[in-house]
């Protein structure tokens, strides 16, 4: 019996057999037009050169691919129309009517081909050359059909200037020389954007045979047949007689050029990072030549005193651009391939206007706010100014100025190593990892690493701060976005404090720039590390700034590594060169008026005689009142008042300042005042470690007083026992076990002062 099928069942399979077979021809037509029209992505899978050009397109340096062949990568950029003209007619007349196959030049090969019984013409056009560019294998015919293929496929995926950019840039120019921009270079020492009609017709014919035939090699031959091409390019009018007559008698090149290696170490940072890409840097080849000029001539003259390495960064202020780098001396063979921009170095006292500008921006000081500056001892750290001399108080402006380090250890123990810590973080130090314990006190003595990047880039933001424009990081490209601090880590008034102190700088140890009439104004910092391993100087300027590193690369210590002596004078030679800049206006905005004790620099207290007007940081109304203008009563009433330092402050003092000295000899007895106090041990309770001796005992301690007359009997008890009497110099010499011990001083006028030391 036959199943009974409906007229329903049967339309629906013969609609299910139509709807399988229209599925089937789409399949095969997507097929079809993928094996016809598409083009594996991306088509060449080479390796290419790292190439890096400066802002005004200049090409600063290349790194070779990894195949060893200078390849460089596709431009965008309009191919050179001189090289373009002379191409299409010596390798494919029709390249712009053709479809990527030539059929009357396919149907003229065929024909000679058969005539002659053996190969006499390809009928290759440049796109099918393309094709067995990219696809790299042995020449059959069968390989020939695919590159037709391939060749059509790409006509219908590309314009006519995109194959002709693709095969400009994998044709093969000789030795290990591919691509037209390569070959320029190479040949003829210039970008193929500067070619001439003899260069371009040679690189025409190069690729024709260039494992045979290139400069060098066969020249004559190589000659005849780029002669051969210029006479054409005159028969089609490309070229006037002149031109060609011209153009015959230029001399081929015998061998290759070496391509540029300016700024070699932000090349290799590039190649590092951001391998076998076109690179268009922020760099001005210019300044940069002229720093890499001033640093060869500055490492000759300091390699005789055993100085060997230098690295200088200039920035462009007002958009936050590198453009110059030059990460090391040209002539070191040992370690000149360090880059050290980018390398961690001990600081010094470079960071001291960090903390000076953070504090006036905390409020915690006033610009001249007088600052301790005394020998002192905080837990056996015991700083030190660089010329071993104390001025007792001292200006914070001047104590930065001056760079004196008893000052500013103070006012970073005063401000909070944490919160130090956390601003050079919060402005860009990268390197300061570890906690802020770990780095201590030294933090700002070069107890820290930093990188002259990030010190660059501190002082640009500082300098934009001023200019209450956007602080952002350094860029080395055009194409990075800019970045900017989530929080600026300055504001304009207390970055413009901390520049106008810093203009004023003159050490000792320097020559003052002020004497010399074509130093343009600049805020400008030294620094020098410990054991004499770094020398740093950094300036700024409204549109520059300049930062350089001086020493050793292999941390060698050397006497002459002062920053002030070495890494100084670069700076300011390198300014000398760039154009000159005015100095920064007062910002509009951060700033308050007070009235400003003239003596201490602290805001004006009720006994302060004398006091000026002027402008301070915002939350400096937050800082301390004069604490050293105390009142002079008489039958219960104020008559007046004294300046009065502490006596560690004022024994030092009082040398500079002979009008104090006079003053604390006449100092009312109605004025409350200890006129002495401990310079070591520090304040009236302290600890201190004694070592044993090799016989067992232990070793002594030297306890030190100050007293602020000069002429002053003090005698010294020790745990009840008198034990002398000291006059001038206030110091005494203690042999004492372990356990609690009482040191009492008194002198002449009765006054007491108690010390209770901790022997562990």
């Amino acid at each position: 019996m036959m199943p009974f099928r409906n007229n329903n069942g049967f339309l629906w399979q013969t609609r299910s057999y139509s709807r399988r077979k229209a599925i089937l021809w789409m399949l095969t037509i997507a097929a079809g037009a993928y094996f016809f029209f598409l083009l594996p992505r991306p088509l060449f899978h080479v390796h290419y050169s790292t190439i890096v050009y400066d802002k005004h397109g200049q090409l600063l340096g290349t790194r070779i691919a990894a195949d060893d062949q200078w390849r460089f990568p596709p431009d965008s950029d309009t191919i050179n129309s001189k090289y373009v003209t002379a191409l299409v007619l010596y390798e494919d007349k029709r390249f712009y009517k053709h479809c990527g196959v030539d059929m009357l030049a396919l149907g003229r090969a065929i024909r000679q081909n058969l005539q002659r019984k053996h190969v006499v013409s390809g009928a290759s056009t440049i796109t099918m050359q393309t094709v067995r560019l990219a696809r790299n294998r042995p020449r059959t015919f069968f390989e020939k059909g695919i590159e037709m293929i391939w060749a059509f496929r790409m006509e219908c995926s590309y314009n006519k200037e995109e194959i002709l950019r693709m095969y400009a840039s994998h044709a093969p120019f000789g030795g290990n020389v591919v691509g037209l921009e390569a070959a320029s270079w190479r040949y003829f020492n210039h970008s193929s954007k500067e070619l001439s009609w003899a260069e371009a017709a040679l690189l025409a014919v190069l690729p024709n045979a260039p494992a045979l035939i290139h400069p060098g090699k066969n020249n004559q031959l190589l000659k005849s047949k780029r002669d051969k091409l210029l006479a054409k390019l005159k028969d089609n009018r490309y070229i006037s007689e002149e031109e060609w007559l011209l153009s015959t008698e230029e001399e081929l090149p015998t061998a290759t050029y070496p391509l540029p290696q300016t700024a070699p170490h932000l090349v290799t940072y590039f190649h590092l990072h951001c391998p076998e890409q076109t690179i268009h840097s922020t760099i001005d080849a210019d300044v940069q030549l002229q720093v890499e000029q001033a640093v060869e001539r500055w490492s000759r003259k300091l390699a005789s005193l055993q100085i060997r390495n230098m690295a200088v960064i200039i920035t462009d202020v007002k958009n936050s651009q590198v453009i110059a780098y030059c990460g090391n001396s040209p002539h070191d063979n040992t370690s000149g391939h360090v880059d050290i921009i980018r390398s961690p170095r001990s600081s010094g006292s470079i960071l001291k206007p960090f903390l000076y500008a953070a504090a006036l921006q905390d409020g915690d000081i006033l610009p001249h706010t007088l600052l301790a500056d005394v020998p002192i001892n905080i837990n056996g750290f015991s700083p030190h100014n660089f010329n071993y001399k104390y001025d007792g108080a001292v200006p914070a402006d001047q104590a930065l100025s001056r760079s004196l380090n008893v000052p500013m250890v103070l006012l970073l123990r005063k401000f909070g190593i944490a919160k130090f810590h956390h601003v050079l973080q919060s402005a860009g130090f990268t390197t300061l990892s570890r906690s802020a314990d770990d780095y201590g006190l030294s933090l700002i003595l070069g107890g820290g690493e930093v990188t002259l990047w990030d010190l660059a880039q501190a002082y640009t933001a500082m300098a934009n701060a001023i200019c209450e424009r956007p602080q952002q990081k350094l860029r080395l490209t055009s194409q990075e976005v800019q970045d900017e601090w989530a929080v600026p880590p300055f504001t304009p008034s207390s970055a413009w404090f901390t520049f106008d102190a810093l203009k004023q700088l003159n050490r000792p140890e320097e020559i003052d720039w002020k004497d010399i009439p074509s130093m343009q104004t600049i805020a400008w910092k030294t620094g020098t590390s410990f054991g004499f391993r770094d020398a740093w100087a950094v300036g700024a300027t409204t549109d520059y700034v300049v930062a350089v590193w001086v020493g050793n690369a292999t941390g060698e210590g050397n006497s002459y590594l002062i920053g002030a002596q070495t890494a100084g004078p670069v700076m300011f030679d390198i300014f000398n060169f760039l154009p000159r800049s005015r100095w920064f206006s007062t910002p509009q905005r951060g700033f308050v008026q007070a009235e400003v004790c003239k003596i201490s620099g602290h805001l004006k207290g009720r006994f302060c005689p004398d006091a000026d007007t002027m402008y301070i940081c915002s939350k400096g109304l937050l800082s301390d009142v004069c604490p050293y203008h105390q009142p002079v009563t008489e039958n219960g009433g104020v008559t007046g008042s004294v300046f009065l330092l502490p006596p560690a402050w004022a024994w030092y003092y009082q040398q500079g300042h002979p009008e104090y000295a006079a003053q604390s000899q006449s100092t009312p007895a109605n004025t409350f005042h200890m006129p002495m106090q401990f310079i070591y041990p520090t304040g009236n309770f302290a600890k201190v470690s004694l070592p044993k001796q090799w016989d067992g005992s232990h070793g002594s301690l030297t306890v030190e007083l100050a007293h602020e007359k000069t002429d002053a009997v003090v005698f010294w008890h020790v745990d009840g026992q008198y034990k002398g009497s000291t006059r001038y110099i206030h110091k005494l010499n203690l042999q004492l076990n372990r356990g609690t011990h009482n040191v009492t001083v008194v002198d002449e006028e009765e006054n007491r002062l108690n010390l209770t030391l901790v022997v562990e």
